[in-house]
C-alpha cells in the first residue's frame, strides 16, 4: 500500500514551510496568490487529502469536544432534485473539493415522497453520512420526511426550498448590475430585461432589484417582461415588444429568448454561463469557487457537530466575473 500524502511532502515539493502550505488548505488569506496558486497544483499533483481523523483530533484539542472524534464521519451526500449537465457539472465540482478535504462525495437523486424522505434519510444516518450538500435546484421543493437533526446541511444555488438552511450562490445582483453596466460602455442605452418569473423569483428578485437599481442610477427607463412559464410569449410577440421599446441589448437567460425572436443587430447578454455561444456575452458563475464555500461551510459544521435546521440561515454570496466571448468547453451552443 503505497503511502498517504502529507502536510509536509506537500511543503518539500513546493519548497515552502507546512504552516503555508497548512494555511492554503485552510483558505487563510495571508498567502500570496501565486504562491497558492502553486501550492494547489502541488495538491493535485501529488494527490493530497486531509485526514478527516485528524481535522476531528485538532477540533478536540482546540474545542475540548471529546464527542467530535468520536461521531467525526468522512462520507458526504450530494441531493439532486434536478438532474442536468449543469447540477452534475457542479457535483463534480463538489466532490473533487471533497477529496482534497479527505470526503467522499456520494451522489444521490432527491427523494420526493415524505415516506421516501424518511427512509432515504435512515439509510443515510446507517451508512455514517452526516452532511448533506443539496445541489442546485430550478423550482421550489419541500422536504418533510428527513430527521434533519442528524444532518448538517448546505444548499448551492439562491433556490427556494423548506426548510431553509444555510446556502453559497453567486451574487445575482452584482452579476446582472455587472453585465448592465457593460453594455452601457459598449455604446447600449436601451437595456431590457427578459425572463421567466420562477427563475428571477429563486434569486430572491436579486436580478429584478439590481435591474430597477441600474436603470435608477443611469437614469434610464425600465423595459422588463418577467414572463409566467405557462404563459411563454411567442416570436411574433417578442419582436414587437422590441420594436416597440427600441431595445438594443436585452439582459436574459440561454435557451428563454429564442434566436428567431431577435432583431439581427440586437446584443444578448446571458446571466449565465451554460449553453450560450462561444462568442456571446455573459455572467460567468464561479462553479469552483462555489462548491469550494460549500464544501468548506459544511466541513466546519461536521467538525464542529452542527446539525439541524438553522435558526437564522445565511447565505455566501461569490462575486460574478463577465465574459464577451469564452473558448471554454461549457460555452456551446445546444
Amino acid at each position: 500500500m503505497s503511502k498517504r500524502v502529507s502536510l509536509r511532502d506537500v511543503a518539500r515539493h513546493c519548497n515552502v514551510s507546512a504552516m503555508t502550505v497548512s494555511c492554503v488548505v485552510r483558505q487563510v488569506r495571508c498567502v500570496k496568490e501565486s504562491t497558492r496558486k502553486r501550492v494547489e497544483a502541488a495538491i493535485e499533483e501529488l494527490g493530497y487529502q486531509i485526514d478527516p481523523a485528524l481535522r476531528a483530533l485538532a477540533a478536540y484539542r482546540s474545542k475540548s469536544a471529546a464527542a467530535t472524534v468520536a461521531k467525526y464521519k468522512a462520507s458526504l451526500a450530494f441531493f439532486d432534485s434536478e438532474p442536468s449537465d449543469f447540477s452534475r457539472s457542479m457535483y463534480q465540482h463538489c466532490r473533487q473539493e471533497a477529496r482534497r478535504r479527505g470526503y467522499d462525495l456520494k451522489y444521490f437523486e432527491q427523494p420526493q415522497t415524505h415516506e421516501e424522505q424518511a427512509k432515504f434519510s435512515k439509510l443515510l444516518w446507517s451508512q455514517g453520512i452526516r452532511g448533506i450538500l443539496f445541489g442546485p435546484s430550478q423550482k421550489e421543493f419541500v422536504l418533510e420526511g428527513f430527521q434533519f437533526e442528524h444532518f448538517a446541511m448546505v444548499s448551492l444555488g439562491a433556490f427556494q426550498h423548506s426548510p431553509a438552511v444555510d446556502s453559497v450562490c453567486a451574487d445575482y445582483f452584482q452579476g446582472l448590475y455587472l453585465a448592465a453596466q457593460r453594455c452601457v460602455e459598449r455604446g447600449h442605452r436601451n437595456i431590457a430585461l427578459f425572463l421567466v418569473s420562477y427563475l428571477e423569483a429563486r434569486t430572491g428578485h436579486r436580478w429584478l432589484g439590481a435591474y430597477h437599481s441600474f436603470c435608477h442610477h443611469y437614469q434610464m427607463k425600465p423595459v422588463f417582461w418577467i414572463y409566467k412559464d405557462k404563459a411563454r410569449p411567442d416570436n411574433r410577440m417578442i419582436r414587437a415588444w422590441l420594436k416597440e421599446n427600441r431595445v438594443d441589448a436585452v439582459l436574459t437567460l440561454a435557451e428563454f429568448l429564442p434566436p428567431a425572436a431577435c432583431p439581427p443587430k440586437l446584443r444578448q447578454v446571458f446571466l449565465n454561463d451554460w449553453h450560450v455561444a462561444s462568442d456571446a456575452w455573459c455572467v460567468s458563475v464561479p462553479q469552483p469557487l462555489i462548491a469550494r464555500e460549500g464544501i468548506h461551510l459544511l466541513d466546519d459544521y461536521l467538525i464542529h457537530m452542527k446539525y439541524g435546521i438553522p435558526e437564522y440561515p445565511k447565505q455566501i454570496s461569490i462575486t460574478s466575473t463577465f465574459h464577451e466571448g469564452n473558448t471554454d468547453s461549457r460555452f456551446a451552443t445546444t
